[in-house]
């Protein structure tokens, strides 16, 4: 749980006005929000842990042949694609006499600011200074002591991405395996919703899993139904109130959680989501209907929730589309860009009847307040996320929470989130943003073991979510550990083996010896698959196995070899005996 302060409890005739009818004059204080979680500016501690990360700052198609401007984390900012294709990200403010350059005319290879010619490339650096004739060699001169403000930036999937840190300590861009496991046939969907309230509490809304219940089920006033409930969308098992489980993982570097429904005798819904520090949330499939036996489905929604300023954020990521992960077809890409969702009404602040209007691709303006909006009294009939999370205050208090058991991952999260920045756990750094993947577990449709059943797996982040036959949860780092301690102990027991199958084989005649390279690896296999939990049995019976071909290849060498042949053997039947 997160640390919460409330000043009413220090003194115990005041606590108890808070179970006191008509109460409102106690309780009309308003402490102070938490700015360790929330204040991004710079120099602030969440803004400098933040700016050690990669973030999406926009949608590709918002830059256009004029400058964006920006606002990212307190910091005004302007982007634009130059003539030759790269990508720009400049303080807005030139660095010679401070106009922005959200005026400046973006040129062949960088940008020129309007006010005095000033050209700077994406790097910041000054191309050009124009200057009278006869002073072209000093000013020539004088373009190599200047540099404009930059950060680094490029594009992939319709988002661009920027390092907002020191350039010394820049992270790899995280090049999640093939497409961010995207299948062949489904895309990565571009998305950029404005939310107008301070980043924490739209990033706490992804760990609060029973918000589904009543706000997407029955907070809508009957006849005025909007797209705002999981019934509309043919989400059926989100009727059901869930059992909820939260769970740090990597080495608290992020949290996973399960949300579990039974749909029928038969069936159990079992959804695992997983956020990534400091904000970064995976979302699984969101329109499963129950009606068929699932091991495994891949991510639905993958979003980052990256701070304007301090009272303002964007949630803003990608939408996988596709006949593998939807194959019901529920999902509508039109439906999905700038200030706009298909998968439930009420995620941006304009509806979706006034945001026809605009049409697809072109950007509409963001409405300035909730009550303005022309839907305010649509959302007040059927609210959805984005007025619960932004009316929460322009920054939630923290301290005015009374939070209950289904509340854990939100705490947990913030708790993950403290330790990151106040240096308490040091796993917290940085994201383990190059974790190998899985190759022989993902990709097989139905997936399944004897002893081991896929719930999810998530190779995204490395997070591989697996449940035994008594409802225990794995994650990656421990299969990675199982992994290495089989295989360590098969070469251990393999050594052993050869000592002993060397001396044996060296007694033995050579027809002998053939027979056992030919019928021991077999029953070896055979004995391996009708097993269940005597894989280390088996293990040592394989590095005995190793031994004849090893001593007929080199006598001297056999244990050596015998050794690696069992190891090798024996990873790779345990591994196959995954396939069905």
């Amino acid at each position: 749980m997160d640390t919460k302060v409330n000043p009413c409890h220090a003194d115990p005739n005041v606590a108890k006005t808070l179970v006191k009818a008509f109460s409102g004059y106690e309780k009309n204080r308003v402490p102070a929000h938490d700015p360790t979680l929330t204040e991004t500016d710079a120099g602030t501690d969440m803004g400098e842990y933040m700016r050690r990360f990669w973030h999406p700052v926009c949608m590709s198609e918002e830059l256009t042949d004029t400058p964006l401007f920006l606002m990212i984390m307190g910091e005004e900012l302007v982007a634009f694609r130059d003539k030759s294709g790269q990508v720009g990200l400049l303080h807005a403010h030139c660095c010679h006499r401070g106009a922005s350059l959200e005026y400046g005319m973006i040129k062949e290879k960088g940008i020129m600011c309007s006010y005095h010619g000033w050209v700077y490339d994406v790097d910041g650096t000054c191309l050009d200074v124009p200057a009278p004739t006869g002073e072209e060699a000093e000013a020539e001169a004088f373009k190599k002591t200047v540099c404009q403000g930059a950060y680094k930036a490029f594009e992939r999937h319709g988002l661009v991405f920027a390092y907002m840190g020191p350039a010394e300590e820049e992270p790899p861009f995280p090049e999640w395996e093939d497409d961010f496991t995207v299948q062949d046939g489904d895309e990565l969907v571009a998305f950029s919703n404005f939310q107008h309230c301070n980043w924490l509490q739209v990033q706490d809304n992804a760990a609060d899993q029973y918000h589904h219940i009543p706000l997407h089920t029955t907070a809508v006033v009957p006849g005025h139904e909007q797209g705002t409930t999981f019934g509309e969308a043919g989400a059926a098992p989100y009727l059901v109130r869930p059992d909820l489980q939260f769970f740090p993982v990597h080495d608290g570097t992020g949290m996973a959680w399960t949300s579990s429904r039974r749909v029928d005798d038969e069936k159990i819904f079992i959804r695992v989501n997983h956020q990534a520090l400091p904000n970064l949330s995976f979302h699984s499939y969101l329109f499963e209907d129950g009606s068929e036996r699932k091991h495994f489905s891949r991510l639905h929604m993958i979003r980052w929730t990256v701070p304007v300023d301090n009272t303002n954020s964007k949630m803003i990521g990608w939408r996988v589309i596709g006949p593998n992960i939807d194959p019901r077809g529920i999902g509508k890409k039109n439906l999905v860009g700038y200030e706009n969702m298909d998968f439930l009404e009420g995620q941006v602040a304009m509806r979706r009847p006034e945001r026809e209007k605009y049409g697809q691709g072109n950007l509409p303006p963001i409405p300035k307040h909730h009550r303005e909006r022309d839907c305010y009294k649509d959302a007040q009939y059927a609210p959805g996320d984005y007025e619960v999370i932004i009316t929460q205050r322009p920054i939630a208090v923290h301290a005015l929470e009374r939070p209950m058991k289904a509340d854990g991952g939100v705490y947990l999260f913030r708790k993950l989130l403290r330790e990151a920045v106040t240096g308490a756990n040091p796993n917290l750094r940085m994201l383990p943003l190059t974790l190998a993947s899985v190759p022989l577990l993902r990709d097989r449709p139905g997936v399944t073991a004897r002893h081991f059943w896929l719930a999810q797996i998530n190779s995204v982040t490395g997070f591989v979510q697996l449940t035994d036959a008594h409802g225990r949860f794995f994650d990656r780092r421990q299969l990675d550990r199982y992994f290495e301690g089989f295989c360590l102990g098969t070469l251990i027991l393999g050594g052993l083996g050869t000592i002993i199958g060397h001396t044996l084989a060296s007694q033995l005649p050579a027809q002998g010896v053939r027979m056992l390279i030919f019928i021991t690896p077999l029953y070896l296999l055979l004995l391996t698959g009708r097993t269940r939990d005597s894989m280390m049995l088996a293990a040592a019976v394989l590095g005995c196995a190793g031994v004849p071909i090893a001593h007929l290849w080199s006598p001297e060498w056999g244990v050596v070899v015998g050794g690696l042949i069992a190891g090798t053997v024996a990873f790779v039947v345990f591994e196959l005996r995954r396939i069905p």
